[in-house]
């Protein structure tokens, strides 16, 4: 009698784990990876610096440094060379990139590879709802805020350095 249980419960799994292994083969199995998509053409002399996606991951901007030198790749076109770039970012639709480039101790700001007016010091830059770019910049120790080229008075600070 304890023979033809254990030979019941035996035969009982083998069904189960045929049934199982049957049942996946058949269902569509859901994968994270999509085909590969090349996100810029950088030059092999290049490296490979920071990269800054758009909020629906569409296009990418990628800083790229060559003889001590920083530029963008955004696809296949390339932005001007500069001592630095910091602060690469899109805007929410995704349309539009922006960062701070950095020469002979000047900061600009370009957006869309069109370089904006020079400053002795730019914080953080935002774009700000309807696409405008806004960000606070330091000319001869005064402080001003810019919005769409748009200048401010000048201050002797800004008490939040949040914009």
């Amino acid at each position: 009698m304890k023979n033809i249980c254990c030979l019941l419960i035996f035969l009982f799994l083998s069904v189960c784990l045929a049934a199982c292994d049957h049942g996946s083969r058949n269902q569509q199995k859901v994968g994270f990876v999509r085909d590969s998509v090349k996100l810029a053409d950088v030059p092999k002399d290049c490296a490979v610096g920071d990269a800054s996606f758009s909020p629906l991951g569409q296009g990418v901007v990628i800083t790229v440094a060559k003889d001590n030198k920083q530029t963008i790749y955004a696809g296949s076109e390339s932005g001007a060379f500069y001592d630095s770039i910091r602060d690469l970012l899109f805007s929410e639709s995704g349309t539009s990139y922006a960062y701070i480039a950095v020469n002979n101790g000047k900061e600009h700001v370009v957006v869309n590879k069109e370089e904006g007016t020079a400053y002795d010091s730019i914080g953080k830059i935002i774009f700000a709802p309807g696409g405008r770019i806004v960000y606070e910049a330091m000319a001869s120790g005064k402080w001003q805020v810019v919005s769409d080229k748009k200048v401010s008075e000048s201050f002797d600070g800004i008490m939040s350095r949040r914009l």
